[in-house]
């Protein structure tokens, strides 16, 4: 899904620069240099770990370490848990890479991380 900010930047391209006459609108030029910053500003927080963030969940056993599939397509940067059910929440990454992460449990739960 856009974000909004991608989104404002797609509706600003639309916005005609000159009548039907082929006169210049006075306000195109400051519309068209808003335009240019409102997509530098949607590609730089797009690009932001976080914002394509994706949460997975798993119940671990204790001591179990699983590779849970993040679905980024890039190695992610951060991670999180979220939400420990069932448990006292201790974990370790172990290894990430572009498809998964390898998370290790020192109990049983269930657990909810977030992974950018």
């Amino acid at each position: 899904m856009a974000s909004p900010l991608r989104l404002l930047s797609v509706a600003l391209e639309h916005v005609p620069e000159t009548d039907e006459s082929g006169q210049p609108y006075p306000w195109a030029r400051p519309l068209i240099a808003l335009q240019s910053l409102v997509r530098d500003v949607a590609d730089k927080v797009n690009a932001m770990p976080w914002v394509a963030a994706r949460t997975v969940s798993y119940t671990f056993t204790a001591g179990e370490a699983k590779a849970l599939v993040h679905g980024l397509g890039r190695t992610p940067v951060r991670w999180a848990p979220l939400d420990v059910i069932d448990g006292y929440g201790s974990f370790c990454r172990t290894a990430w890479d572009a498809t998964s992460i390898t998370i290790q449990s020192e109990n049983a739960v269930t657990a909810t991380f977030i992974v950018g």
